[in-house]
This record gives C-alpha cells, sequence and structure tokens, in this order.
C-alpha cells in the first residue's frame, strides 16, 4: 500500500510540471500558426477552434 500511495505522490508532484509544460507548448504553437500565412491553416481545423 505504501508504494502504491508514494507512486500516486510522485504523479501529483509531476502533474504541475506537465501543465506548465504543455502550457508553454500551446503558446508556442499558437505563435507560430499566428505567425504563419492563412493558406495552409485551412487544412488543420483546430487552429480555428483555438481561442
Amino acid at each position: 500500500m505504501e508504494q502504491i500511495q508514494l507512486l500516486h505522490m510522485m504523479l501529483f508532484l509531476q502533474l504541475p510540471i506537465q501543465y506548465r509544460a504543455m502550457e508553454n507548448l500551446y503558446r508556442l504553437v499558437h505563435s507560430a500558426v499566428r505567425r504563419m500565412p492563412w493558406q495552409w491553416s485551412s487544412s488543420t481545423p483546430y487552429t480555428k477552434a483555438s481561442p
């Protein structure tokens, strides 16, 4: 039981780090998409749905 709790604690501690990395990645992609010409963005529908 103690090993499972330790594993859960490690996962819980890693969550903010992964969230921050995902947020940085999302911002990077978003800024890159904004800089690129809009002709290829019509092929990717997720760029239009992103705020």
